[in-house]
This record gives structure tokens, sequence and C-alpha cells, in this order.
């Protein structure tokens, strides 16, 4: 069992609060969409946690099956609220290319997570913030705004310092050689 320390329990919180900053819940254009991030931030938080207990136990393959399953059905019950029919081959090409870099990232995740624990694994995760912010750009032409940039900038700023954080801690703990 991994114990988290206070000033880890602060980078998350320091992540939320990123989170915050960026869908403004304060502002006048509020609508409820604007929880999915935070809804979103909760979910993957819990499918990172479950996936790294399940790859420590099962098989990777197994694991990989059953959370892909178990994740297209959750999100299939949110169908009918949401569907559009696929307009263009383009469209759908890209779906399925979203579709298999998802599910070939997914396994590679499992497979880190067999090698490593998740204090370890999760900044580098914070990575994806950046990758985003460059698909909404190149896809959608949208420029984050200062507020934004600043809520980004505090979420990579908490997971770079978990990330020196965990390289601190693994450098005070001592070497095991199996001699003890």
């Amino acid at each position: 069992e991994e114990k988290i320390s206070a000033l880890r329990w602060a980078l998350v919180i320091g992540g939320f609060v990123g989170t915050v900053i960026i869908v403004r819940p304060q502002s006048d254009d509020f609508n409820w969409n604007l929880l999915l991030p935070l809804v979103l931030v909760g979910t993957s938080t819990g499918f990172q946690l479950m996936t790294s207990l399940l790859a420590r136990t099962d098989d990777p393959a197994v694991t990989h099956l059953f959370t892909g399953w178990i994740g297209s059905l959750a999100a299939s019950v949110l169908l009918p609220f949401y569907w559009v029919p696929i307009v263009s081959i383009q469209v759908g090409i890209a779906l399925g290319l979203l579709c298999l870099t998802g599910t070939v990232g997914h396994y590679l995740l499992i497979l880190a997570y067999r090698k490593a624990s998740p204090g370890i694994l999760t900044p580098y995760l914070y990575g994806q913030v950046v990758f985003a912010m460059l698909g909404g750009w190149i896809v959608f032409a949208q420029v984050p705004d200062g507020w934004s940039l600043f809520g980004i900038g505090l979420i990579t700023s908490c997971g770079a310092l978990g990330t020196w954080l965990t390289a601190h801690e693994s450098r005070s703990l001592p070497a095991l050689d199996g001699n003890d």
C-alpha cells in the first residue's frame, strides 16, 4: 500500500484548482457541460488507480479487455443524449484512429503499471494537458485565454513538482540488493 504525503495531496488539490480556474464555474456563460472536465478528472483518477491495481495481479490482455468493455458500456449509456451521425469519411477515419491510439495507449499504460507505481507514472500523464492544448489549437483553432493558461500552468507545475518529488524520494530510499 502506497502512503500519500501531505505535499502530494497539496499537489493534487493544486491540479484540481487549476481545473476549476480553466472551467471558471462563476462566469456568465456557465452551463452544466462545463462540469464535464471535473467529472473526467474524477473518473480518470479512478480509472488510473483501478488499472494500476489490476495490472499488478491480472494478465495485461485480460485487464485491457475488461476495462475496455466496461468503459465502452459506461460511455454508451450517454449515446442517446449526444449521438451525432458521422457525416464524412474523414470523421469516420479520425474516430477510428482515435479508438486505435486510445486502445494502444491504454495497453501500454497497463504494461507501465506492471513495472512502476502510480506515484511514479502519474506525473507523466500531465503531458496530456500539453497535447490537448495543441490539439485544440490545431484542430479547432482554439487558443486558451490568460486564465486558462494560468490554470494549465498550475496543473502542469503541480505535475512537474510531483515528478521532482518522486525522483527525490526514490534517490532517498535505500537500495534493495536482495541481501537484506
